[in-house]
């Protein structure tokens, strides 16, 4: 059955532990980034702010609920190395309440990105700290700063600091259970059964040293594909804001020392293979200090990304691109950004994942490329 590489997680028992290990009491916790998201823009309103400032590299689902909310934005420009240029930052926040940065892949923000920023904070506009591609840090420089678990493990929350009260924000809003919760729920469940099958019919799978044989039928692929796809359909609808309490402590008892030490080994190995990649380069030199990578974005050349992409998946590697904005008519405007989005792909570093598998990944791209195109 070979190698699966990226797409959506599933349930590890073995980075559960039988105690919290994962302590915050002092951020609200909600259904998801988008949820914290929809309490940020009734925040703003209820401070007269209607509109912010945004990078022109972003998800297009973070302008959604800006739009769904009825706030506003404009864009400021960032980098190719995914830098905010502060130059033009400082030009535009004179018309704008409030400014949002993204602490992109996991990255902090550097020293002088920071500054500024905080200057910023300090001459009265919210500062809006999007780290749902950093699970969590001790260095927060926002007003309001968010995360997003689903993006680095298999459960759902969002944990919201605040440096104003916001419960005035929740009143009326019920503990209710989602819709997706379910769907989502029973979609990890079943690809567990099927990465633990696959495992026992290939002593190559990456989760053999992990799983152990489940009795009866191999789930078919399609079952957790079609199911996960639904929970992402009811996800960008409901609009569920309170977070889960059974999916808040399985994130508070997960082994988070062993998840982040493996997402670095990985990230740092892998980023030394591609010293000797002709086709792939890190779209950040790595950072200092202080990163919990998503993963290992690199900029694709000589090959056309989303070809290469999709024989990739043939082969069982997933790996996704953050973000393609190439259609979106909201940041069509800016060259830059359509050019990175065009050429960006993320590879997965994350702890389902071991040193073999980094090798596999990127041999597995450029012998793609090679043969492909002769290069």
């Amino acid at each position: 059955m070979g190698r699966y590489i990226g797409g959506e997680f599933w349930y590890d028992q073995s980075l559960i532990c039988e105690n919290k290990q994962l302590e915050i009491n002092d951020a609200y916790f909600f259904n998801g980034g988008r949820a914290s998201l929809i309490i940020i823009c009734r925040f703003l309103k209820s401070r007269g702010i209607h509109k912010v400032l945004m990078p022109v590299f972003l998800c297009p689902s973070v302008l959604d609920v800006f739009d769904l909310m009825e706030v506003e934005y404009a864009f400021y420009d960032i980098t190719e190395d995914l830098r905010i240029d502060s130059c033009d930052l400082l030009k535009k926040a004179e018309y704008a309440g409030a400014v949002f940065f993204i602490n992109y892949f996991g990255f902090p923000r550097k020293e002088d990105e920071a500054i500024t920023l905080s200057e910023l904070k300090a001459a009265g506009k919210i500062v809006i700290e999007d780290n749902a591609q950093f699970v969590y840090s001790n260095k927060r420089i926002g007003s309001l700063s968010f995360n997003s678990f689903r993006k680095i493990v298999p459960y759902d929350g969002s944990f919201l600091y605040s440096d104003f009260q916001l419960e005035h924000l929740c009143e009326g809003l019920k503990e209710v259970e989602s819709t997706r919760a379910a769907l989502v729920r029973e979609a990890r469940r079943i690809k567990t059964e099927f990465i633990r099958s696959a495992a026992c019919e290939d002593k190559f799978c990456v989760t053999r040293s992990r799983t152990n044989f489940i009795a009866g039928r191999t789930p078919d692929e399609r079952e957790y594909l079609e199911k996960f796809d639904r929970a992402e359909e009811v996800y960008n609808r409901e609009n569920v804001i309170l977070g889960d309490a059974l999916e808040k402590e399985m994130i508070e008892r997960l082994n988070w020392y062993e998840i982040i030490k493996k997402r670095i080994e990985n990230y740092m190995f892998a980023n030394d293979l591609l010293s000797g990649s002709k086709y792939m380069r890190p779209v950040c030199p790595v950072p200092d200090e202080g990163f919990i990578p998503l993963g290992l974005p690199v900029y694709i050349s000589k090959v056309e990304r989303d070809a290469l992409r999709q024989k990739l998946i043939e082969r069982k590697v997933f790996l996704p691109v953050h973000w393609d904005i190439g259609k979106d008519p909201r940041v069509k405007r800016n060259p830059l950004a359509l050019e990175m989005s065009k050429n960006i792909l993320t590879l997965v570093i994350d702890q389902r994942y071991g040193k073999a598998d980094m090798e596999y990944m990127v041999g597995m791209i450029d012998s793609l490329v090679e043969e492909r195109y002769g290069i």
